[in-house]
């Protein structure tokens, strides 16, 4: 507890740090219960990478909280240096949460007036019907979000995650926002989770 007290003392150059909460226990499941217990608008959380493909990018108890909370949950990746966010990439499947999940965006980071890049990855041989669906998704951002920087991007192919990757990684975005959503357990069984996918 004294090392965090140090480094966030080094940090503050005067302004006010929020208040240090040491907890004992399972890590997943302490951080979940504080996070109910009081009304967080966000949870930030480091990784420092782990072993399988899901807790290698998020790490095991970022993972399991992010799938845990309703609360959005920011990811700081290990060795990450701050950059300025102008660029962010948010990957949708059209979920009914998604535009909701993109207005939050909007105000969280409205500080930085990023430019929002909207991704959909499509099933080959699917364009028409997924066409059809980006097309009344952006009407609705369009409708209920009033915010100008948005823009569009779809691709096909049935490796969501490494397309995903792929463009998130390609340099021209500052951060990758996925929305998670509880699946009902036929969903599971059937067709999974995007962000579980590329996570």
């Amino acid at each position: 507890s004294e090392w965090i007290r140090q480094i966030l003392d080094s940090a503050s150059s005067g302004h006010e740090f929020p208040e240090i909460l040491v907890k004992y226990g399972p890590a997943t499941d302490s951080i979940v219960s504080e996070a109910d217990r009081h009304p967080y608008d966000l949870l930030i959380m480091g990784t420092q990478g782990a072993h399988g493909l899901e807790d290698g990018v998020l790490g095991t108890v970022t993972s399991h909280v992010v799938r845990r909370t309703d609360i959005p949950v920011l990811v700081i990746p290990e060795g990450h240096s701050y950059v300025p966010i102008r660029r962010i990439l948010y990957a949708t499947d059209f979920a009914e949460n998604d535009v909701q999940s993109v207005y939050l965006l909007t105000r969280y980071f409205k500080t930085f007036r990023p430019r929002i890049t909207i991704l959909h990855v499509q099933h080959v041989g699917s364009q028409e019907v997924e066409r059809q669906k980006m097309d009344q998704f952006m009407v609705q951002v369009r409708k209920n979000i009033p915010y100008s920087s948005i823009d569009f991007l779809s691709r096909e192919g049935d490796s969501f995650g490494r397309i995903i990757q792929e463009i998130a990684t390609s340099g021209e975005y500052d951060m990758l926002s996925i929305s998670s959503r509880r699946l009902n357990p036929f969903d599971r069984l059937t067709s999974g989770s995007v962000t579980k996918k590329l996570v």
